[in-house]
């Protein structure tokens, strides 16, 4: 019952309308839903006033930057939509891209970094609260690549 008066009624319906927006069925204030171009942006601006080199910011924004190209591709919007799932399809995105220079697939440093930046992301967008899990915690560092060593052929004349 809403109540026996018009204004009564008017109100607890404000008080049931207020309550179905804001709050989850478990009484909690659900969380912003943050775009993830904007978290991006965020952790950017924050890694920049932490005093980070102009080069190393170029980087990161980079790498990042990738990540919210692949996520526009799926059609993800915001930090709470992407799941392991999403992560490990990056990672086998970027696994299979070749340098068009060098023709060679990147090196599991250069994915462990990428990876690493991700993370830092996640880690920034946790504390900021806006999203409860970290997506790349699941996936390992990538296992170095053998080191290539020059071979010092013997010629017998």
């Amino acid at each position: 019952m809403l109540g026996y008066t018009k204004k009564g009624a008017e109100l607890r319906l404000k008080a049931l309308e207020y309550d179905t927006i804001f709050h989850n069925a478990k009484g909690k204030v659900e969380k912003a839903t943050t775009p993830i171009s904007n978290a991006i942006l965020a952790f950017l601006r924050s890694m920049e006033q932490s005093g980070m080199g102009r080069r190393q910011m170029e980087t990161i924004k980079a790498r990042l930057s990738r990540f919210d190209d692949y996520c526009k591709r799926e059609n993800i919007e915001y930090l709470h939509d992407i799941k392991p799932i999403h992560t490990s399809s990056f990672l086998n995105i970027r696994r299979a891209y070749k340098s068009p220079t060098l023709q060679k697939p990147l090196s599991s440093s250069t994915l462990n970094k990428e990876l690493q930046s991700l993370k830092r992301l996640f880690v920034y967008a946790s504390s900021m609260e806006w999203t409860d899990s970290n997506p790349f915690l699941c996936i390992r560092p990538l296992k170095k690549s053998p080191q290539r060593s020059a071979t010092i052929l013997n010629r017998q004349t």
